[in-house]
């Protein structure tokens, strides 16, 4: 058997490749995922939820808002404005570029703001109304679900006046003789419905 030794520069050319090699695994596997801060009106909190799961699933880290407050209706004060502003600011500087969120065209002041800061420290700014124009917000669940709430209330409210302006309306007859028989099972059944919307009427309030 005959034994081939190498020499000193070829195993030190094949451990070179090696290492480069490894170097190149290594950064497909722990690839840095780009960090995303979306930036945009807090009146868009579904499209905010629907965009950040674009993002997301395309392999960036993304950070948003942390409170809600057009879309709630809940409006901090001016000092604890002044803090979340800055502390997005904050975010952007961790962020490798910024989305923004400009629905139907619109930017608000603090989005602006948040823009130029953006530019002036260098980070790219994308637009959802350039990436993915005709963008649609989806529909809020819980609007709908409030919707729904009120039109119900309100058809039952409706149905508590109609049925109690007939029951009132067949006592009347009855007192003053016109109905001379015993009330009919409609009257009955009448007033049971009539609770019950009153019922379904005080429970969604």
């Amino acid at each position: 058997m005959v034994y081939i030794e190498k020499s000193v520069e070829e195993y030190e050319a094949e451990n070179a490749a090696l290492r480069a090699r490894l170097a190149e695994l290594e950064q497909e596997v722990y690839r840095p995922c780009p960090v995303i801060c979306m930036c945009g009106s807090t009146r868009f909190k579904q499209a905010w939820i629907d965009v950040k799961r674009i993002l997301g699933c395309a392999g960036n880290i993304v950070i948003g808002v942390d409170l809600w407050g057009h879309h709630e209706h809940v409006y901090p004060d001016e000092q604890f404005k002044t803090f979340l502003d800055d502390l997005h600011k904050r975010k952007i500087d961790l962020a490798d570029e910024v989305f923004v969120l400009d629905i139907d065209g619109y930017v608000g002041e603090s989005t602006r703001s948040e823009i130029e800061y953006a530019k002036m420290i260098g980070r790219p700014v994308r637009y959802l109304s350039q990436e993915m124009p005709g963008y649609v917000e989806p529909e809020d669940p819980l609007v709908r679900l409030e919707q729904e709430r009120n039109e119900a209330q309100a058809r039952a409210e409706r149905a508590e006046t109609l049925l109690a302006k007939g029951v009132a309306e067949y006592d009347a007859m009855f007192a003053v003789g016109l109905i001379d028989y015993s009330e009919p099972e409609w009257v009955e059944g009448a007033r049971e419905l009539i609770e019950a919307a009153a019922a379904l009427r005080g429970g969604g309030k």
